[in-house]
């Protein structure tokens, strides 16, 4: 059989393959590692802006500026959380049990060129009924006209406060409302302390790629000099997560939060003679551990 003969067989293969494919998805918004359905990113960012969006017309958001001034307080607040489990899961049930606490956390803002609304979305958790969990540097943002909340399920609530925070160690604890007849947020238990090579799990939204799933392990702690006085302790994991994965949660191996995504570090072998960086080596991800995270809670009860 000719070349010729074979590319087209094998494009017309590819055709009935990718048409019988296409004609079969049914997309969805609502998030669970049992849904046949694979999720729709862009009808999740539009849901997000719309529901937002109608929040702040109908004046039922607060105001950024004092969310803001909240959020430079940096104090601690009191609050019940969940005891900490202690039952190795497998990897799809880690996955199952753990996205009902992890959240898009994200705002709304004008262009200034349309009467749009637009989006910046990130990660986080929920740590009490109506108290989530992120980076401090998710909520620092000046340009917003409302920050909220979407859940694994699709509804998005307001944040009505900043109750505690810790720019050091990049870390923020907000409340939100929670709209009469829609139901509260799963709260996620805290572990205090996971040894160093312990297996771990991160869900996260790497540049609108909604509730991606990846496993590592702790790799190290260390501390980094923050300002002249001050030092934060960071904690190294070798799962993958990109931008947009900022606050996302970092579980253990029984579902507990261990740790939230923060940052990256790139190494590279070497710079050409123009200054630039070249031979990527080694992409190392900076987590913010459990303990800090706890510092901002005062009077821990657990149920």
């Amino acid at each position: 059989m000719s070349n010729s003969i074979i590319t087209i067989i094998t494009s017309a293969l590819l055709f009935v393959s990718c048409q019988s494919t296409t004609t079969s998805i049914n997309t969805t918004t609502s998030v669970s590692s049992s849904a046949a359905k694979p999720l729709n990113d862009r009808k999740i960012r539009i849901d997000f802006s719309k529901q937002l969006g109608d929040m702040k017309d109908s004046k039922k958001t607060t105001d950024i500026k004092s969310l803001l001034s909240q959020l430079k307080e940096e104090k601690k607040c009191s609050i019940e959380i969940q005891e900490a489990k202690t039952q190795s899961l497998s990897t799809a049930d880690l996955f199952e049990q753990c996205v009902p606490s992890t959240l898009i956390v994200g705002n709304i803002y004008n262009c200034g060129k349309c009467n749009k609304w637009h989006n910046s979305m990130a990660s986080g958790y929920a740590v009490a009924s109506d108290v989530i969990a992120t980076n401090y540097h998710v909520l620092d943002n000046t340009k917003a006209s409302a920050m909220g909340i979407m859940t694994p399920n699709g509804d998005v609530y307001p944040i009505i406060e900043v109750l505690a925070s810790n720019k050091a160690d990049d870390v923020a604890l907000a409340r939100i409302k929670v709209p009469q007849g829609k139901p509260a947020l799963t709260p996620a238990s805290i572990a205090s302390h996971t040894p160093i090579g312990s297996r771990i799990g991160v869900i996260s939204h790497p540049t609108g790629r909604f509730y991606t799933f990846t496993e590592g392990m702790i790799s190290r702690y260390f501390s980094t000099q923050f300002s002249k006085d001050k030092e934060a302790v960071r904690m190294a994991i070798t799962a993958d997560y990109a931008k947009g994965s900022s606050g996302g949660p970092v579980f253990d191996e029984a579902g507990n939060i261990c740790g939230m995504v923060s940052s990256t570090n790139s190494i590279y072998y070497n710079r050409d003679k123009k200054g630039i960086d070249q031979n990527l080596q080694m992409v190392i991800k900076n987590c913010i551990p459990a303990a800090s995270v706890l510092k901002l809670i005062e009077n821990i009860e657990t149920k």
